[in-house]
C-alpha cells in the first residue's frame, strides 16, 4: 500500500509519522532532489537510504528494487 504527503510539516515530522504508521521504505522526492533527478529511497527499518535515479523518468530502478524489498 502507499500514502502521500504534500508539505505537512517538517521532513523529520513525515518521518516520525511514515514511522508510526508502520512504513517499511519512504520514497523522499523534494527541491534537491528533483534538481539531481533523483528520489531518496529510505529503509525505515534499517535507517539506510540510497539516492536513485529517475532521469528521463526511467523509474525502472526504483521499481526493482521496491520489489525486491517488499516482495
Amino acid at each position: 500500500s502507499s500514502d502521500m504527503m504534500y508539505r505537512t510539516g517538517s521532513l523529520k515530522s513525515q518521518m516520525s509519522l511514515a514511522n508510526k504508521k508502520g512504513a517499511r521504505n519512504v520514497i523522499i522526492f523534494g527541491e534537491s532532489e528533483l534538481a539531481k533527478e533523483v528520489v531518496t529511497l529510505k529503509n525505515m527499518g534499517e535507517g539506510s537510504q540510497q539516492e536513485i535515479s529517475i532521469k528521463n523518468q526511467n523509474y525502472s530502478e526504483l521499481i526493482k528494487i521496491l520489489t525486491e524489498r517488499c516482495g
